[in-house]
């Protein structure tokens, strides 16, 4: 496994299939995990789409790598999809993950904008707190 660091999100990258070879790896980077036959994305999984696996359209050593992503059964396989299928999912995953990261980032914004409030008001509470309406 190796851990890389993109935008300040940990990225893992780990063998998914037997050998001592790289070309069957998968790569964690943002809740999503992308699954690579040499240098290709034939699979990926993500909470929204779940796992979507393409359909082998290369050979046998990457059919190999799709029954070690899927299983390989008759019931796998039959879930796999075509490459312009593959990659709309791919899309629509990519634009969930931002609209989600938008969401989180706006909640946080958010968070953020009502501690600062809270904290000013704390700060005026403090300074007003030797001060009576007799006094002034």
């Amino acid at each position: 496994m190796k851990n890389l660091n993109t935008d300040g999100q940990p990225v893992k990258v780990w063998k998914y299939a037997r050998g001592n070879n790289n070309k069957a790896i998968y790569i964690d980077y943002m809740n999503v995990t992308f699954y690579m036959s040499y240098n290709t994305c034939v699979a990926f999984s993500s909470i929204p789409t779940g796992l979507v696996v393409q359909h082998n359209i290369w050979g046998t050593t990457t059919g190999a790598h799709l029954n070690a992503i899927d299983g390989g059964g008759i019931g796998d396989k039959a879930k796999r999809v075509n490459s312009k299928e593959f990659e709309a999912k791919l899309a629509e995953m990519e634009q969930s993950q931002r609209r989600s990261t938008i969401a989180v980032y706006e909640i946080l914004k958010e968070k953020k904008e009502v501690e600062f409030r809270n904290n000013r008001l704390a700060e005026r509470i403090r300074l007003n707190a030797g001060y009576s309406k007799a006094g002034h």
